[in-house]
């Protein structure tokens, strides 16, 4: 499969006036067929991982070192990803003011069909409890970690999130906080991707109700013939139930 994908990617570069599709619907088929070498460890559920994230937040409130934000912004990542699931390299890409607005006094995540993997629409609110953490890291922490002048610094434009270089977070280097914080938390690491396994179960789990909800939720498609609005909709009615439930599963409701 993996071969496939670099053929795919190298096709496209040496000769992009040609159709290469094909290649990515054979890959496709591979994926699909694919048993896993071994078993997905314990699926957590969304409320630990919205707590761990509070905490390392709480942890540093009111501290001031460059350690102190990047521990806060690792906090703040964990926790929106537990609340908003959405896949790892949109997760990375949040921009402010495009992909990450403010409008109507609250904060809205939207991707456009270009950026999702679905090429549909996406679009929901930032939980009102994580918006004072998310104002407090836009007006204090990163602005301490654009003002770092590391190794490996690049503009860091609108990012969201930003490294202890002074640069956009890459993928890999996300990818790589997350597990840290979540195998010392949970003595195994929980990478960005199970937190959408965490989102589902936890549906399943809590509000069996809303577990057809899922799929909208993760952006995933599960029915072709299922009419966009209606998706969206649904998706946006899961997301309200959800955050619910985990506010409810962490005592705040």
């Amino acid at each position: 499969m993996a071969r496939l994908q670099d053929l795919g990617i190298m096709a496209s570069l040496l000769a992009p006036e040609r159709d290469w599709s094909f290649i990515n619907r054979l890959a496709s088929r591979i994926r699909a067929r694919h048993k896993p070498a071994r078993e997905k460890t314990r699926i957590l559920m969304t409320d630990e991982l919205a707590q761990l994230g509070f905490d390392l937040m709480h942890a540093v409130q009111g501290g001031d070192s460059t350690s102190d934000a990047v521990q806060y912004r690792d906090g703040l990542m964990i926790a929106l990803l537990a609340y908003v699931p959405i896949r790892r390299k949109n997760f990375t890409a949040l921009e402010i003011g495009s992909s990450i607005v403010r409008r109507q006094g609250q904060w809205f995540i939207q991707l456009t069909p270009e950026q999702t993997k679905t090429h549909a629409w996406f679009e929901t609110i930032v939980p009102p409890v994580l918006e004072p953490y998310l104002q407090r890291y836009l007006d204090f922490y990163r602005p301490m970690l654009v003002a770092c002048n590391g190794r490996w610094q690049r503009p860091t434009g609108d990012f969201l999130w930003i490294s202890n270089h002074g640069s956009p977070m890459t993928q890999d280097g996300l990818y790589s906080r997350i597990c840290r914080h979540t195998g010392e938390r949970f003595g195994e690491h929980c990478s960005p991707h199970m937190f959408r396994d965490a989102a589902a179960s936890t549906l399943a789990t809590e509000a069996p109700e809303y577990v057809r909800l899922a799929a909208p939720l993760l952006g995933h498609r599960s029915f072709q013939t299922t009419e966009r609005y209606y998706r969206q909709a649904k998706a946006q009615e899961g997301h309200v139930s959800f955050v619910k439930t985990i506010t409810a599963l962490r005592g705040e409701g």
